[in-house]
Order: structure tokens, then sequence, then C-alpha cells
């Protein structure tokens, strides 16, 4: 069982990088040839739902976060989906820069991973520290993510995105990404 859910969170993770990274390359190309009129929307096709519906029904989240989202410009979308015949509770949070942290939860309100997020690179938080979270109020788990991904994209963060390369070579980065992502996928 528990093989089949790890298996289940490395496919869901493997999806998203490859969503971030076509998304992202999308928007540099758009960028690149002065198009400005990229409006795209990163989670389109998801069905949205309001952090009042997602919190209070959750609990996911306790007063301190308040503090976090209204003290960093933080921007919030819930979102239902299904990836690979699993449904599965979004919870997207964004700055006015280009991090972020995501929270995945399944629908049956259990979290399963979680990532800070700096355009197109996600860095997963490991399963021993969202399983040290389960049943506990989220607050500290956000302030976790934003000190791992600080220090593991950190300084390095910009050298590690599409958008610090020329174009070809941000285009060929994703190509091999997504096709090493798309192996591990069926590889699982």
């Amino acid at each position: 069982m528990q093989d089949r859910l790890d298996r289940e969170i490395v496919l869901i993770q493997k999806t998203f990088e490859i969503k971030f990274t076509k998304y992202y390359l999308e928007r540099y190309i758009s960028y690149c040839n002065q198009d400005r009129e990229y409006d795209e929307e990163l989670f389109e096709g998801f069905s949205e739902i309001t952090w009042d519906d997602f919190n209070v029904e959750m609990k996911h989240f306790g007063d301190k976060i308040d503090s976090i989202l209204h003290g960093d410009g933080l921007g919030v979308g819930i979102y239902n989906c299904a990836i690979q015949n699993v449904n599965l509770i979004l919870c997207v949070m964004d700055t006015d820069g280009d991090n972020g942290w995501l929270f995945i939860f399944s629908e049956d309100e259990k979290l399963l991973t979680a990532g800070y997020t700096y355009i197109d690179i996600i860095e997963w938080i490991s399963s021993s520290t969202i399983e040290s979270y389960l049943g506990k109020q989220l607050d500290g788990l956000f302030l976790e993510i934003d000190s791992i991904g600080n220090s593991a994209i950190g300084d390095s963060a910009v050298s590690k995105t599409i958008w610090s390369k020329p174009l070809e070579e941000a285009e060929a980065i994703a190509k091999y990404r997504i096709q090493a992502w798309e192996e591990s996928i069926s590889s699982l």
C-alpha cells in the first residue's frame, strides 16, 4: 500500500514539474518574442475553490498563516484537479516575485507533498518532513518549506531556471527535463 502511495506521489510531483517547465518555457518564448499578451494561466482547466472553503473545512492552517499571507504580498489559489486519475486539492501560494509554495492534498484532505517553487523549479520537501506534519496545522511547514526552498534553490536559483538561459538553450534544457521526467513516469 505504501509503495503504491509513494509511486503516486512521485507521479504527481513529476507531472507538476512537467507542467511548470512547459508553462514557463511558453512564457519565456513569448517574452523573448516580445509578445506581452501571453495570458495562459498555470492552472488553467483546474477548478478553483475559495480559501475559506478550503481552510475552514480542512483546518490545515492556523491563525499564524494570516500574518504570513498578508506580510509578503502573497496570493493564494485553491484548486481541485485530477492527475493520472488521482483527485487532488492544490493550495498554491505565490508572492509578487518569482517564488511560491505548492501544497498538494488528496481528496480526503491528507497532505501528500509540498514544495517551494521558483519560476519553473520545484524543490520538493522530503516525505519524512511531510509525515511529521500529518494531522497538524501547516503554518510551521510553510515556514520550513520557505527555509528549505531558499537554501536548496537560494543563490543558484537564477542559474537553475530556464529563464536565465538564452532561448535556444532554455528550449533544449526544458526538452531534456521533460523527457527525463516522462521516462521516470513511464517506469513507475
